[in-house]
């Protein structure tokens, strides 16, 4: 389900309404005080994400926006997501952002890409349904994080990439659009390797979404989504031409969670590059039953992650004050009152992601999401990116 215009004008009605409340993201997360625990985000980095949030208008909460966290370290360190909607309030801030003439290259890359998705008569829109994601490193070490150019995902209509449809070519204009942000050149290896790992889905699987980070290596990052079992990922990177070094990990850690709990979107995300596919691995699982288009999607069941979270703990992959905090990252809505409007606060752990290299889990981490919108506004959700 795409944005339609109905559903714009409601979106942006919610965007005011925020953008009442608080003129910042920073503002929002102040407000939002202890519901975002100091066990996950704390000290310097809580200061570092303010800092980078005061960048960002507060109209971006509306639609769903989160945390990357690191749980087998003790830091209390996240890095921070939101969500982008072509032809919207926050949309128009990076747009106007890239327009400027001290914009850099991939802030103006960013801009064209919104402006993509804001146009119906674009194929990225058609294909993309208006999402964009951005993903900000925060790093302590650095004076400024709004300096470095953010992480920027486009994900694909629920679906619309699955494999054996013979969709390379929308393969290759993707893989286009996401390298054109970066103000990287194109490169037609580089392209044929994304194509290559398209071709190598079976008919349930799927590329779920596109991404780049300027300011790393320059490479393509893909996550491919549908796979039941270990065994389906290790023959699909087989397929892809990717040496497997990391198999019993691999087959370990799937079977690990797959077996005790109620995994419902098994994927994996890769690096692409000209030469192949990058050494490093993600494993994702998520829980989620409802389809993406479904309107109570960012909802979560009180139970949903009940089981991982159980295996996560016995298997020692969180620290203990991290694991206790995320249990109680409760998916229950909360009824908050602004100075003019209430608001509903939803939250809710969209994926876990382990990071395998040198056939060893070196990474663990928990990707948790939240949005306020209008108490009497909740056909605005949109769909997840």
């Amino acid at each position: 389900m795409t944005l339609n215009d109905e559903q714009l004008r409601n979106l942006r009605a919610g965007e005011d309404a925020l953008s009442r409340e608080a003129d910042t993201l920073e503002q929002v997360l102040y407000h939002l005080g202890d519901r975002l625990p100091h066990s996950l985000i704390g000290g310097a980095f809580r200061q570092q994400l303010m800092l980078q949030a005061r960048e960002i208008p507060s109209s971006a909460a509306i639609l769903p926006f989160g945390f990357e966290l690191p749980l087998n370290c003790r830091e209390a360190r996240a890095d921070l997501g939101i969500s982008l909607g072509g032809g919207t309030r926050t949309a128009a801030h990076y747009e106007h952002q890239g327009r400027s003439g001290a914009a850099t290259a991939a802030q103006a890359g960013l801009a064209s890409l919104l402006q993509s998705t804001g146009s119906k008569l674009s194929m990225v829109q058609q294909m993309t349904a208006r999402q964009v994601v951005l993903e900000y490193d925060i790093d302590t070490n650095q004076q400024n994080n709004s300096s470095a150019a953010p992480g920027v995902f486009i994900r694909p209509s629920p679906l619309s990439l699955l494999g054996g449809l013979g969709l390379s070519k929308e393969v290759a204009t993707l893989t286009d659009a996401i390298v054109a942000v970066a103000g990287w050149g194109l490169d037609t290896a580089e392209k044929q390797q994304a194509i290559g790992v398209y071709e190598a889905l079976d008919h349930h699987q799927r590329i779920e979404s596109f991404g780049i980070f300027p300011s790393r290596k320059r490479g393509v990052r893909l996550a491919v989504k549908g796979f039941k079992n270990s065994s389906e990922i290790v023959q699909f990177l087989s397929r892809a031409n990717w040496s497997v070094q990391h198999r019993s990990t691999i087959q370990s850690t799937v079977d690990y969670f797959v077996d005790d709990t109620a995994i419902a979107d098994l994927g994996i995300n890769i690096d692409v590059y000209a030469s192949g596919i990058g050494p490093r691995l993600g494993l994702s699982f998520a829980t989620k039953t409802k389809s993406p288009d479904h309107p109570q999607f960012w909802f979560d069941e009180p139970q949903q992650w009940k089981n991982f979270l159980l295996c996560l703990k016995e298997g020692n992959y969180a620290v203990p004050e991290k694991h206790s905090a995320l249990t109680r990252w409760t998916p229950t809505p909360e009824l908050l009152f602004g100075r003019s409007v209430a608001l509903n606060f939803v939250r809710g752990i969209h994926h876990f992601k382990f990071v395998v290299l040198n056939n060893q889990v070196t990474e663990v981490k928990a990707y948790i999401y939240c949005m306020l919108f209008p108490r009497s506004s909740t056909s605005l959700l949109p769909d997840p990116v």
